[in-house]
């Protein structure tokens, strides 16, 4: 966005199950804070990345007010539910469960 101009702004869609990509975008906006001018939103349509997302961006506000860099908090793991199917088959991606859903129905 910041290469099509100062008005670009970006949404980011973190995909269901993809539990790094939070973490790497908080600390590409750790180290890059003037990226954040140029993003409208960061989405998901799994709670537990975004409840995880948003911990990692309290973090990168604090340590960016503060103006000192300590290594970011564990992010929390998630329990996974019995009989539910993975979202991916990556092995570069952790499954996301979505309770109570039965995607076989």
């Amino acid at each position: 966005a910041a290469a099509i101009g100062e008005h670009a702004k970006m949404i980011v869609e973190i995909k269901a199950g993809n539990s790094e990509a939070g973490p790497a975008l908080a600390r590409m906006f750790l180290r890059h804070p003037n990226l954040m001018d140029h993003v409208a939103a960061v989405m998901s349509f799994d709670a537990f990345i975004m409840h995880n997302f948003h911990k990692e961006m309290s973090y990168v506000y604090e340590q960016l007010h503060t103006n000192h860099f300590p290594p970011p908090p564990p992010a929390e793991e998630k329990k996974p539910e019995l009989f539910s199917p993975p979202l991916s088959s990556s092995p570069n991606l952790r499954p996301s469960y979505l309770g109570g859903h039965n995607r076989g129905a």
